[in-house]
């Protein structure tokens, strides 16, 4: 049995998104009779959730990225890793050349063409990914655009949501962290809006959870759901949706559910400007940057517009290949050939 290990970044300030998509891949993996085992940040939030999902886990214990190099090189040596996957933005060239000399094959995630890769397989599942002009070399095969999506197992089955005459249920997902404690705004932005119901994803790491709940107490059209075990059961309820433009947006885009993406860190924005060109998405913008009376704006043109929220909805069907990891599980299968 060929040995992975999977070194993906995260932490309650940076959020679970880097964490939850190697989890889809670590999943399909194993089924493929690979062992995993994930290389982490000494974070209680990302070990609370690989424990969740029952996967094996070692946690670094430096922050100095030159030691975690060594201390890299020793798990590598020690545990016989045939195979290492890098998703994470707190690297750098070094890690890869020193890591390159001495496991047998490397794997990087990437979003934004962000190292000199010298990986056996560079993969960058997202909508922009053919315009970032990666440096192409013999040596490495890269994974390019919404073929290669990483999503989990229930995102993986082919259905979509049926667009109702009437939008009632709200989706709110600012990610599993919320790093900007966004999701507060968005439920005081929709306060007069007492006809429809808002679906809220929290956790209880939240920094401003006590607040969502005194909301919630007096506000009956709100219904906070805590660590759904199963996202798609959850999404599929909703008519739209208000998401951060990270992952959970190829989520959504996948059930072709109409959505207001809105930006929460620089690495959302290219997704947020592609989906909304090719009319998959309401752009909402910067986070910092959407007052109250724009986004009161463009969510009733989308709450109140059956034919726009349709035309969404159909724009969206076939953008994204529901069996992405099964093609990138495929993809390093051919390196042990």
């Amino acid at each position: 049995m060929n040995y992975v290990a999977i070194r993906a970044g995260g932490n309650k300030n940076q959020g679970l998104g880097h964490v939850a998509r190697c989890i889809s891949l670590a999943q399909e993996l194993t089924f493929n009779n690979f062992k995993v085992l994930f290389l982490i940040d000494d974070d209680t939030y990302i070990i609370d959730f690989l424990n969740k999902h029952n996967l094996e886990f070692k946690p670094l214990i430096t922050k100095d990225l030159n030691l975690e190099i060594k201390e890299t090189k020793k798990i590598i040596k020690d545990l016989n890793i045939d195979l290492l996957i890098t998703d994470s933005y707190n690297l750098n060239d070094y890690y890869f050349k020193e890591i390159k000399n001495i496991v047998k094959y490397l794997v990087s995630i990437d979003d934004t063409n962000l190292y000199d890769y010298i990986s056996d397989i560079v993969i960058n599942y997202n909508i922009y990914a053919h315009n970032l002009n990666y440096k192409f070399n013999s040596e490495t095969k890269y994974l390019l655009g919404c073929n290669y999506c990483l999503f989990r197992k229930e995102f993986q089955e082919n259905d979509y949501i049926s667009i109702n005459k009437t939008c009632k249920n709200v989706l709110i997902t600012m990610g599993g962290t919320d790093v900007n404690n966004y999701t507060y705004t968005i439920l005081k932005y929709l306060d007069e809006f007492n006809d429809m119901n808002f679906n809220v994803v929290v956790n209880e790491k939240f920094n401003n959870l006590n607040k969502l709940k005194s909301l919630a107490s007096y506000k009956s059209n709100i219904n906070l759901i805590f660590n759904p075990n199963n996202m798609k059961s959850i999404m599929i309820k909703n008519d739209i949706a208000i998401s951060a433009s990270g992952s959970t947006a190829y989520e959504l885009l996948s059930l072709s559910i109409p959505s207001i993406l809105i930006i929460q860190a620089d690495n959302q924005e290219l997704i947020c400007k592609e989906l909304s060109n090719i009319n998959t998405c309401v752009y909402g913008g910067w986070f910092d940057e959407l007052t109250e009376h724009k986004f009161n704006e463009i969510f009733t043109k989308l709450a109140n517009n059956y034919e726009f929220r349709k035309s969404i909805s159909d724009n969206c069907k076939g953008v994204v290949c529901k069996a992405g990891v099964k093609n990138v599980v495929h993809e390093i299968k051919k390196l042990f050939k």
